[in-house]
């Protein structure tokens, strides 16, 4: 899972000062998973996916001693959110949860995490990261918070903006919105568990993704162009539409070796793609590499 910063970051102290504490490490790499997003002081981090729309997280705020973070969250809680059917707000329930902390906090949480997986909460969903921007020309609607109301979702309260959702595995129909502050509104991540219009929003979202992608290209903003086709991919990295476009605009950035294993996640849900990547334009850095010739079958 990929970090999303929305504040400050860890300082180089806070980080030795955690990789120094050797119980916590055992636990961290026993049972932790990355984190999800970052506002200022405060983390998200998704557990999983449990049956329907329920799913495990824990939101931790570091706090601070003077101008470097604490090594271990001041405060934190670890439960479940869940969506019943066709209800239209989430219920929580916190199985942890504590204020002025230390180290026997973390440990617990940790443990917390871990049994929730081992409950029935590990399945990994479908993240869709939101960038900030820039837009292309005639799209920031439809990659805006606002664009989220045509799929059945909310939008974020005011001085919020969605930075990221996370879809659940399966056919269940919602999505869980992690919400950021906009700058001078507070340093606090918001969670909306929302029912959504259909049971894959994100196969939406992602097409959306693709042609943002595809209009910023065409605005010589290449590198953001790679950065929506990214989120197309992550979103729905079962559709092979999204994963060829990703790997087109790998190729168009340079990076040879992440487009050829691209395009091979593309050619095993679709070998139907196989003759017109050979023939698309996109891929002509590819043109002479044996390793081309042989994923497409030289168009045949």
């Amino acid at each position: 899972m990929e970090l999303v910063r929305f504040g400050v970051k860890r300082t180089a102290a806070a980080k030795a000062a955690l990789a120094a504490v050797s119980t916590l490490a055992a636990l961290a790499a026993a049972a932790a998973l990355p984190t999800t997003a970052h506002a200022a002081r405060e983390d998200l981090r998704v557990v999983g996916w449990g049956e329907g729309c329920r799913v495990a997280v824990g939101i931790y705020d570091w706090g601070r001693f003077g101008d470097s973070e604490s090594p271990t969250p001041a405060a934190g809680r670890v439960g479940v959110l869940s969506l019943k059917p066709g209800a239209k707000k989430a219920a929580a329930q916190w199985m942890l949860r504590w204020k002025d902390g230390g180290l026997s906090d973390w440990k617990a949480a940790l443990e917390s995490e871990d049994r929730l997986r081992k409950e029935g909460y590990g399945a990994p969903g479908f993240e869709e990261p939101v960038a900030t921007g820039p837009y292309a020309a005639g799209f920031a609607e439809l990659l805006s918070s606002s664009a989220l109301s045509a799929l059945g979702m909310p939008r974020p309260p005011k001085g919020y903006r969605l930075a990221r959702a996370d879809y659940p595995p399966g056919s269940a129909a919602c999505a869980l919105l992690i919400l950021a502050p906009l700058p001078g509104n507070g340093d606090a991540l918001k969670l909306r568990l929302a029912p959504t219009a259909s049971p894959s929003p994100r196969f939406q979202r992602s097409q959306a993704h693709v042609l943002n992608a595809q209009a910023l290209f065409k605005e010589g903003k290449v590198r953001e162009a790679l950065k929506e086709s990214a989120a197309a991919a992550s979103a729905a990295p079962d559709d092979a539409q999204a994963l060829y476009a990703h790997a087109a605009f790998l190729c168009l950035n340079g990076d040879i070796e992440a487009a050829l294993a691209e395009l091979k996640r593309t050619f095993a849900l679709d070998p139907s793609l196989r003759p017109k990547a050979w023939a698309d334009l996109d891929f002509d850095i590819l043109r002479e590499d044996p390793r081309f010739e042989r994923l497409t079958g030289k168009g045949a």
